[in-house]
């Protein structure tokens, strides 16, 4: 891979799956370097290893609850509630 390549890519939004288009930068050993939006009403979520996006609409107890299942199962934002609660209780 060229050094500081650009790519068009497009990927979905965290929480709904809306496409977004990017411009994503990677580097000579495919590293992504930068991600730059190039749809309206999207945010870039920071991630060094990958392009991660959301519409600007979502809370982020919204965006965090859809990164938590995505990354770690369909549970996971039930089980750290849980625990939320027994540290409360």
């Amino acid at each position: 891979m060229a050094d500081g390549q650009i790519n068009d890519e497009r990927h979905d939004c965290v929480v709904c799956g809306r496409l977004y288009s990017l411009q994503v930068t990677y580097d000579a050993e495919g590293q992504m370097r930068s991600c730059v939006a190039t749809s309206p009403g999207v945010r870039v979520l920071p991630d060094p290893n990958q392009p991660l996006v959301t519409c600007s609409v979502h809370s982020g107890s919204e965006v965090g609850a859809a990164l938590a299942e995505r990354f770690f199962g369909p549970h996971a934002h039930e089980h750290d509630h849980a625990h939320q609660d027994e540290a409360e209780g």
